[in-house]
């Protein structure tokens, strides 16, 4: 069961690596994935879970790796160029992904992350709570971005900035990144982290606040413009 507790939360399929459950209240699937994962584990349970996504049109997912140990890594470009496509293109909105407390495990994340086309409808957290208030929130995104729009537009944001989060579902700060002509790798040596560190955190909708400051004075905007 999650720490955080979905209300009519009911069973749907259970293997030693994975438990999926769906609350049809909040219209959530919520995947449990237990232990040490293989390419095939993987494969084999995000397939279950698209489909599972769809019999019961539950297009908010709460991905639990909170008890996922040992890298996956295998498994990344798989599961970011083949799968999320696949699952966008079947209807999900948003996917909240809980970090392992195992730092192979979340490495193998960052990967997969730094593997996405676009981060819109992805985001990762180190707390339950946080990712389940996000979901919960997801019906508000379409006013936030509303006000997201009008504060860019009011500080003078260029419009191929604006036009590049809207249509290519770009995080502001890859917006930014692009629009200046900057590379991951230049600005992963700015910050002084990984290119891999840098791109996952890119590709995440919402970034810490100690991230978000680092990333805006390098790209020379106001921190406020990369959060929607």
């Amino acid at each position: 069961m999650p720490p955080v507790p979905l209300s009519s939360l009911i069973p749907l399929d259970s293997q030693s690596y994975l438990n999926i459950s769906h609350d049809p209240v909040r219209g959530w699937l919520y995947n449990d994935w237990i232990g040490y994962q293989t390419v095939g584990s993987v494969q084999e349970g995000c397939e279950r879970i698209l489909d599972l996504m769809i019999e019961h049109r539950a297009f908010k997912v709460l991905n639990d790796n909170t008890r996922v140990l040992g890298i996956w890594s295998g498994a990344a470009s798989w599961v970011a160029t083949d799968w999320f496509p696949r699952m966008r293109g079947a209807g999900m909105q948003r996917f909240a992904w809980i970090y392992s407390a195992s730092r192979f495990s979340q490495i193998s994340t960052d990967t997969t992350l730094s593997l996405l086309d676009t981060g819109a409808s992805v985001k990762v957290f180190y707390e339950t709570s946080e990712a389940f208030e996000w979901l919960d929130q997801s019906d508000q995104r379409e006013a936030l971005m509303t006000a997201w729009i009008e504060q860019n537009r009011r500080e003078g944001t260029p419009p191929q900035v604006i036009s590049a989060v809207l249509s290519h579902h770009w995080t502001p700060a890859r917006a930014w990144r692009e629009h200046l002509g900057i590379s991951q790798a230049q600005m992963a040596a700015r910050l002084g982290i990984s290119q891999l560190e840098y791109a996952a955190r890119e590709t995440v909708l919402h970034l810490n606040a100690g991230h978000r400051e680092q990333i805006a004075a390098v790209l020379g905007v106001r921190s406020e413009l990369l959060e929607v």
